[in-house]
């Protein structure tokens, strides 16, 4: 079986083997966090974590990684956070942790040889399939739940859209492993969509349920040459940029039939209605106040974000911005946002500047399903830095393309 599988994808299963060492500690399951009866499995994963980061640097060095633009500016956007963190009487474990989860998954990626391209993607699509098909399975075989957490039900994988966001990478994966080895979407390929969408929907999370779908009718037009020249990193980010600041600054839902939405989307309003998406709006508002007293280098990793918000759900204090990007400007101030503007607008550009069309349009489809998320939640974590550093591998590219990527093109100049 093991002869049959190296001999379709072009690799030995040791190399799935090592490309899972490093993927393993990026997808740490709710559960493990949540119960005490695994507790202990965190501090294995923290270790585990910490262990492929040392590893993911050696490679980096012992293969002559080029820092690029994007490693440049996420590097320099953490150094501020770690410095911050520490100004301010942060928390220094979620620095370490956190520093080390986002520079080895960016790591890992940036310095992929072409014959681990195929591995690393099946080491991906396995896990993440694993993953939620044990979630959903689970779901219906035990509805009490393996464990409960404030009086609710819980399996696995927790509700929301923190990890249903795996669904986007194991969409991405799948469609990738499809079309290097038949050239069109198979059966996987919308297997992993069918089951994704399945959980996305359990977990109720309405962002990631429609993040997903655009995602998964992007990939299926991916194949149309129409399509992937209009579909470009430039024109997804001026129309992002006008989403950003139309809902979280100008708040356009307070003239739009929100609560009809909303309803729509299956979002429960008992505890908070009217346009202020569930709440969010309130720690916005907060995020940005902290933000305006240390705007410069900002907070670092503070067990807060968001303080005197007794309108949502009755709490005083929020420990995540709901939003990317005032996530990034609390911990890091406008000097980390700029860092991470700098390594984001790099990739984008080597993306689009590739010139590889059906490469492109499955980054981007990626791309738009994370952020539209961004803008309800903290993204900042490996699952994001292993999607956003996509196009920094030009072997990826090249294996998702089926032909030779440019040397030398693009944003990932030496510097």
């Amino acid at each position: 079986m093991i002869e049959k599988l190296n001999n379709e994808v072009g690799s030995d299963w040791k190399s799935v083997v090592v490309m899972l060492f490093f993927v393993v500690p990026f997808f740490r399951p709710t559960i493990i966090n949540d119960w005490a009866a695994v507790s202990v499995l965190k501090s294995v994963f923290a270790i585990w974590l910490l262990a492929a980061c040392a590893v993911a640097v050696a490679r980096f060095i012992v293969r002559n990684g080029r820092i690029g633009l994007f490693l440049l500016g996420l590097a320099s956007m953490l150094l501020v956070m770690y410095i911050s963190t520490f100004a301010h009487g942060g928390s220094s474990y979620d620095a370490m942790i956190n520093t080390a989860m986002i520079l080895s998954s960016a790591l890992l990626v940036t310095t992929l040889e072409k014959r681990e391209v195929r591995p690393f993607l099946l080491a991906l699509a396995g896990l993440l399939l694993v993953l939620v098909a044990s979630e959903l399975v689970l779901r219906f075989a035990v509805p009490q739940g393996i464990y409960r957490i404030d009086g609710g039900a819980r399996w696995i994988l927790e509700n929301g859209s923190l990890q249903s966001r795996w669904c986007f990478v194991l969409v991405f994966a799948a469609g990738a492993l499809d079309y290097m080895k038949k050239g069109r979407y198979g059966l996987f390929f919308y297997l992993c969509a069918a089951i994704s969408l399945l959980l996305v929907l359990r977990l109720a999370s309405a962002t990631s349920t429609v993040a997903l779908v655009a995602e998964v009718v992007i990939f299926i037009f991916a194949g149309n040459k129409r399509f992937q020249r209009a579909l470009t990193c430039r024109r997804v980010n001026l129309v992002f940029i006008v989403l950003v600041i139309a809902i979280v600054f100008l708040r356009i839902a307070d003239y739009l039939p929100y609560d009809s939405i909303a309803s729509f989307l299956g979002k429960d309003l008992r505890y908070m209605s009217g346009a202020t998406f569930t709440g969010r709006t309130y720690i916005w508002d907060s995020v940005i106040s902290s933000i305006a007293q240390l705007p410069l280098f900002g907070y670092g990793y503070q067990q807060f974000v968001a303080t005197d918000i007794y309108q949502f759900y009755s709490q005083t204090n929020y420990g995540s911005a709901h939003d990317l990007w005032l996530q990034i400007a609390f911990q890091g101030g406008f000097v980390g946002l700029l860092c991470f503007l700098l390594a984001y607008f790099s990739l984008c550009h080597k993306a689009d500047a590739a010139g590889l069309g059906r490469a492109r349009t499955l980054f981007v489809g990626l791309l738009i399903a994370f952020l539209l998320t961004s803008i309800f939640e903290n993204t900042l974590n490996s699952t994001l830095i292993l999607a956003l550093a996509i196009p920094t591998s030009g072997v990826m590219l090249e294996a998702m393309e089926g032909r030779a990527v440019p040397v030398g093109g693009g944003a990932d100049a030496e510097v």
